[in-house]
């Protein structure tokens, strides 16, 4: 048996700029509610604070623990209503900025989406993240398709976070498979090229989502794993190669 395991965050969709969105759109809408101070600036010194002291616990991305925070600082009370509120207008901005992406996108999601569908026909395909499950499945139901049935791992489940082995076997025991049958796509070098290059599954390293199509091979002491650009692209290769073992 093989598996596909795909990173879900700046791998699938662009991340970072749905992020950077809500934020923004946040600060402008109500940002008031911390009067006098740099909302944006406040956001990023508490996000690392939380992450600092939550490191390597599946919770230290969590939007609402910075808010939280932010309001035991500024607020004379606990106003958990208004708190609720605030992150609720977060991932609603935060979907707003997915749907944009997915629009001026059509072709490449649709080509995405269909290589996908083939894989689950014939192999697992697991969804592997270090959020909570909670905001996970929130982007999930935003990017994919109803009927695309992959599945998913987040660190909140394992109770670890990549790139450690202790996910990544907890991963390829939950797929039923073992490493030397396995495909781990991700962007980010540590959690999962690193990650999976200690777990031994082969590695792709991606830069970009749609961008040029082409893979080089790459080496990092004495394991190599390959770069890419282009998702599609890659899992074609990856399809092709497992068809053909």
């Amino acid at each position: 048996m093989k598996a596909l395991f795909l990173d879900l965050d700046n791998t699938i969709f662009d991340s970072k700029q749905a992020y950077d969105y809500a934020l923004s759109r946040l600060a402008a809408r109500f940002g008031g509610y911390f009067r006098g101070i740099n909302f944006l600036e406040e956001f990023e010194i508490h996000k690392k604070e939380v992450k600092t002291q939550l490191k390597g616990h599946p919770g230290n991305k969590n939007r609402l623990l910075v808010l939280k925070r932010m309001a035991d600082i500024y607020w004379e009370g606990l106003d958990a209503e208004k708190l609720l509120f605030l992150e609720k207008n977060y991932f609603k901005f935060f979907k707003k900025n997915i749907s944009e992406q997915l629009r001026n996108n059509r072709k490449g999601y649709k080509k995405l989406f269909s290589l996908i569908e083939q894989f689950t026909a014939k192999y697992p395909v697991y969804i592997l993240t270090n959020e909570s499950l909670r905001t996970q499945l929130y982007k999930i139901s935003w990017v994919f398709p109803p009927n695309l049935r992959v599945k998913l791992l987040s660190s909140e489940e394992v109770g670890h976070e990549k790139p450690s082995q202790e996910f990544y076997s907890y991963a390829l025991k939950k797929a039923g498979v073992d490493s030397n049958n396995t495909v781990m796509v991700g962007d980010s070098m540590e959690d999962d090229v690193l990650g999976g290059l200690a777990s031994n599954l082969k590695t792709f390293h991606l830069t970009e989502i749609f961008g040029e199509e082409s893979i080089t091979e790459e080496t990092i002491g004495v394991k190599k794993y390959y770069q890419a650009k282009n998702l599609p692209f890659v899992l074609e290769k990856i399809f092709e190669e497992f068809q053909n073992k």
